[in-house]
C-alpha cells in the first residue's frame, strides 16, 4: 500500500493540539480551568490570595499551555526533515518505508510498537516516543484495509516478545 501524504505547519499544530487534548490530564486541568472561571463569576472569593492563586492557574492552563504546545510544535516542525514537504509512505509485508524530498527511511515491522487512531490522525510508533504522523484523509477508502495491515503486524509480534 503507498499513501503520499504532506503535512504543513497547520496540520502539524492541529494534530499537537490533538494529541496532547486527548490526554485526560489536560482535559481534567482544562475542565477544572472553566470550572475556576465559573467562580470567579459567580462567588468571587473575599480573600485576595485565593483570587490571585484562581487567575493565574487559570492564565496557566488556558493560556500558557496551549502558547507552550504551539511553539514546541512549531520548533518541532521547522527542525526535522521528517515533518515538513510531502512524504510517500509505503507499507509492503516486510517493510515500512518513508520518502521525503531529502531523505529516505526504512523500518521492519518488528520495530513498530503500537498505532495510535486520533480523530482525524493516524500514529505509527518506532519506539515510545517516534513514529509517523499521517492525516486519515490520504487514506480514503483504502483506511480499514491499512488499519488491519498494520494491527495485524503488530499483533504478530506479541508472542515473539512474551518468550523472552
Amino acid at each position: 500500500m503507498v499513501i503520499e501524504s504532506e503535512l504543513t505547519l497547520k496540520k502539524y499544530r492541529n494534530f499537537c493540539f490533538a494529541y496532547m487534548y486527548e490526554h485526560p490530564l489536560y482535559r481534567m486541568l482544562t475542565l477544572y480551568a472553566v470550572i475556576m472561571i465559573f467562580f470567579l463569576f459567580f462567588d468571587t472569593p473575599d480573600n485576595s490570595i485565593i483570587f490571585s492563586v484562581q487567575l493565574i492557574s487559570i492564565i496557566i492552563i488556558l493560556v500558557v499551555l496551549p502558547l507552550r504546545i504551539l511553539r514546541n510544535s512549531d520548533r518541532r516542525y521547522e527542525g526535522s526533515k521528517l515533518l515538513n514537504g510531502k512524504r510517500i509512505y509505503e507499507f509492503t509485508d516486510n517493510i515500512v518505508s518513508v520518502r521525503g524530498e531529502s531523505f529516505k527511511s526504512e523500518y521492519h515491522w518488528e520495530n513498530v510498537t503500537k498505532m495510535k487512531e486520533l480523530k482525524n490522525w493516524i500514529v505509527i510508533f518506532f519506539g515510545k516516543r517516534s513514529g509517523f504522523v499521517i492525516p486519515k484523509e490520504v487514506f480514503g477508502d483504502n483506511f480499514e484495509e491499512f488499519k488491519r495491515l498494520v494491527r495485524g503486524k503488530i499483533r504478530a509480534q506479541k508472542p515473539k516478545e512474551s518468550q523472552k
